[in-house]
Order: C-alpha cells, then structure tokens, then sequence
C-alpha cells in the first residue's frame, strides 16, 4: 500500500496561502455605557480605548475629553437640567 501522498503534497500550497493572506485584526466599536448625572457632573463608562471622546452640552460644539483609554470618565455641565451627547470615535 503506498503512503497518501495528499497532505504532503498539498503543505508547501498551504503555507503560501497563509504567508501570501492578508492580515486582519478585528476592533470593537467604542462606546459609552452606564451613563449617569449626579448634580452637574455626567460620569460614564468607555468600553474600548477610542481614538477621541467628545461630548456637546445642549448642542454647542463638541469639547474634547483629554484621556480616551477605556474606562471610567465624567465631565460637567452648567446646569442639571441640560441636555448632551457623547460621542466616541
């Protein structure tokens, strides 16, 4: 009986499609999460580092936060009763 000459004739195909494949690397959408107000102070959560986090109050122009790694993070507003957004990138 003569030995399957299949994988090792198929294994130099294998390795060069795998070193001639392009390289992915998959990323998760930013986003900010358990979003609360104490007073005048919003605090959040970022799931993932962002490129930048910025956030408008009552829909003046967006101010940047200095520090975009994940995690906790808070800005204030002028008033409890104004309104936001908060936009991760």
């Amino acid at each position: 009986m003569k030995p399957a000459r299949f994988l090792s004739a198929s294994l130099p195909t294998l390795l060069l499609t795998f070193a001639l494949a392009p390289v992915f690397q998959a990323s998760a959408a930013s986003y900010a999460s358990g979003i609360s107000i104490t007073g005048t102070t919003v605090n959040f959560t970022l799931n993932e580092t962002a490129d930048f986090v910025t956030y408008s109050i009552n829909g003046g122009a967006p101010q940047t936060l200095a520090d975009a790694s994940k995690g906790q993070k808070s800005f204030a507003l002028g008033s409890a009763s104004d309104t936001f957004s908060i936009t991760a990138v």
